[in-house]
């Protein structure tokens, strides 16, 4: 241990606010702290939690590490913040949040605590309260504190204030976000440099203000829980490390101030089927998962897939993802099948009355942008099929054709909208030899007899299209869907190369681009189109 380590947990500032302040907030909030067993007892540790909207919970967050440790962190905070209140600031521990004066810390001998949503991660609204964002306004992923832990070969010890953002309310920012103003001002954000630097800079110091001296102290309890210990990898790369940690805590914050984000994956009806149905279509089709390896560790993702005619591979493919990234995404399904129980049920709506409730348990919801943005902003993923029940309908004939246009004639688009939208990375997948998964006599009988393509024809009658759109989509999901024989292919998930959308790129060049690299993934899977044959000798001769 350095000679040169000071001892802020002496100073007068510190030893006055623990002796007085501290019980204030124990004796308001009734605080407590929990999960200090998860506290390693010796070796270097890093301390990471999310960051509040109005700070005041950052005093007895270091005070309640001292009570349970003895020893009080040194708080790494933004240059900005400790220019200004560094005098106030560094008594009590603080720090300049730099890898040089961490690592400097650590070899005094001292172990770390950091937020690394900072600013960002606390001035989002009210909708975006227990969300981490670890993003800088740059758009870099926020990294550094997992390069600090490995350089340093410090643990990781995550922890959240349970219910922290109820500490305190501010009627100015209540009714600033309530209006709508929030998300307003989070446009000028969008603005080009110098105006987005300067919109970031005015939100940042009238946030601190109206937050920090401007709130009401609400009796809720509250207090510090630790998560879990996160040890780095030997091999772990710094954004791996930072994925895993964030995964983490984003658990941690979902158990402990539950009601924002629902994990669809730790669903009873999700695991019942992950666990008992996922392995039948394990052995049955010798499901695999290929180039998992290929799909981003971090940033948002957009899955984008092939439509089958039978939907009876879209439930690995989403057990798929989940085993490959420990994430569930949302499905995006048409309204049709997400229709609520309860309102009125149409011939349109007969699907969703009885299995909208059902897809919902696996984290589906209806497709709409309104939907999906407010997914993306809770934090998940998102999983699509643009083709939808129009690429899914078609023949034999037009079996792994990528048709992403509806029965309007207007080219699906939305899903690049989406991904523009959200700054969401597109990853193709098809499911391997998928369309030979199951077999139905009626409807290879429909299609060989050519009654299929009669159809289509009455679809392009202007007084029929509709109502012979629905009940297409209706009729043939229940053949297909209940009425098909399982064969034993050779089946699975295969990713494509994740589609980045480039700057100032339309959603149709960026829809058209996915298009052309998702069939390009489909001929290559699946060559010659549909084929039995091919499905059974990939299984049994491969």
């Amino acid at each position: 241990m350095s000679s040169h380590r000071i001892e802020y947990a002496e100073s007068h500032l510190f030893k006055a606010t623990y002796k007085f302040l501290f019980p204030l907030y124990t004796k308001f909030y009734d605080w407590t702290i929990e999960g200090g067993e998860n506290i390693p007892k010796d070796g270097r540790i890093l301390y990471v939690g999310y960051h509040s909207i109005h700070n005041h919970d950052i005093f007895p967050i270091g005070a309640s590490i001292y009570k349970a440790t003895g020893e009080l962190p040194r708080g790494l905070v933004h240059r900005l913040v400790m220019l200004v209140l560094g005098p106030l600031l560094y008594p009590l521990g603080c720090i300049e949040g730099s890898q040089k004066e961490a690592i400097q810390a650590y070899d005094e001998g001292c172990n770390c605590v950091c937020m690394p949503g900072g600013g960002e991660e606390a001035m989002q609204g009210f909708e975006s309260a227990y969300k981490l964002i670890w993003k800088s306004n740059s758009g870099k992923q926020r990294t550094g504190f997992a390069a600090l832990a490995r350089k340093v070969n410090a643990i990781i010890v995550p922890f959240v204030t349970r219910n922290g953002e109820e500490m305190f309310f501010n009627i100015f920012a209540y009714l600033w976000n309530i209006v709508g103003l929030s998300r307003l001002y989070e446009r000028l954000l969008h603005l080009p440099q110098p105006f987005k630097w300067l919109s970031t800079q005015i939100k940042m110091y009238v946030w601190f203000l109206v937050w920090t001296f401007l709130s009401i102290p609400v009796p809720v309890r509250a207090g510090i829980v630790f998560g879990k210990p996160i040890i780095p990898g030997k091999d772990e790369s710094e954004v791996d490390l930072a994925q895993r940690t964030k995964n983490q805590l984003q658990k941690l914050i979902d158990r402990v101030n539950p009601g924002h984000k629902v994990h669809y994956e730790d669903d009873f009806f999700f695991q019942l089927a992950y666990k008992f149905i996922f392995p039948y279509f394990i052995y049955f089709y010798n499901w695999s998962i290929e180039n998992q390896d290929i799909i981003p560790k971090t940033g948002r993702i957009l899955y984008v897939g092939y439509h089958s005619i039978h939907a009876h591979d879209l439930f690995p493919i989403g057990a798929s993802i989940y085993k490959a990234t420990g994430e569930l995404p949302r499905g995006l399904f048409h309204h049709t099948f997400m229709f609520l129980v309860g309102m009125m049920i149409s011939p349109n709506h007969l699907l969703s009355f009885n299995i909208g409730p059902f897809f919902r348990h696996w984290g589906c919801i209806a497709g709409t942008p309104k939907e999906a943005i407010k997914a993306y902003n809770e934090g998940y993923n998102c999983c699509c099929m643009p083709g939808g029940g129009e690429e899914a309908m078609r023949g034999f004939e037009s079996a792994y054709k990528v048709i992403w246009k509806s029965n309007s004639g207007r080219q699906r688009e939305g899903f690049a909208e989406l991904a523009i939208e959200v700054d969401a990375t597109i990853v193709p997948f098809v499911t391997r030899n998928g369309e030979e998964m199951v077999f139905s006599i009626i409807g290879f009988l429909w299609n060989i007899v050519g009654l299929s393509r009669l159809y289509e024809r009455l679809l392009n009658i202007p007084s029929f299209r509709w109502i012979g759109a629905q009940i297409k989509m209706n009729i043939p999901y229940l053949i297909w869907a209940f009425l098909s024989i399982p064969i034993p292919v050779q089946a699975g998930i295969v990713f494509g190369k994740p589609i980045v959308p480039i700057e100032g790129e339309s959603a149709d060049k960026l829809a058209e681009r996915t298009r052309t690299q998702m069939q390009e993934l489909v001929n290559r899977v699946n060559s010659g189109g549909h084929s039995y044959s091919r499905g059974l000798k990939d299984r049994f001769q491969s």
